[in-house]
């Protein structure tokens, strides 16, 4: 490829400045013929490969695949379903997560709080539950 310097030096010993304009405008315009060409030839490819028999039994297993996952209920059902959500009132919301959270809490083993909110108390009390009992001369 040439340099900066040599395609400016090459244009200094071509002549006039006309010539030189003439020059560069057919290089532009054979450089844009060659991308239109190349243009073309890739159009033409990605046409082929997109209308092949395997690319179109693809898409179509995906697109039939993609409807039933995303498949909507029927209109009745929808309905339905829109009314029972506009019954629910933010009173209501809250006694339901106020219901979640105190059943949640009560799943919740008790040693485990224990051990989350005092973990000091709860290491003795592991130890003195496991009947081990250690000699003050014991290193800990």
């Amino acid at each position: 490829m040439k340099s900066d310097k040599d395609i400016h030096d090459a244009t200094e010993d071509s002549g006039t400045l006309a010539e030189q304009i003439k020059e560069v405008e057919h290089r532009i315009m054979s450089r844009q013929q060659g991308v239109h060409a190349r243009t073309d030839i890739l159009v033409k490819d990605l046409h082929r490969q997109m209308t092949s028999p395997a690319t179109l039994l693809l898409v179509g297993g995906v697109g039939f695949i993609v409807g039933e996952l995303t498949k909507r209920p029927p209109k009745k059902e929808r309905q339905a379903v829109a009314r029972a959500d506009a019954d629910v009132t933010p009173l209501k919301k809250a006694v339901n997560f106020m219901s979640l959270l105190h059943s949640f809490y009560q799943a919740l083993p008790l040693v485990w709080i224990m051990d989350v909110l005092f973990p000091e108390d709860a290491s003795k009390a592991g130890a003195s539950a496991s009947g081990v009992k250690k000699s003050p001369n014991q290193p800990v």
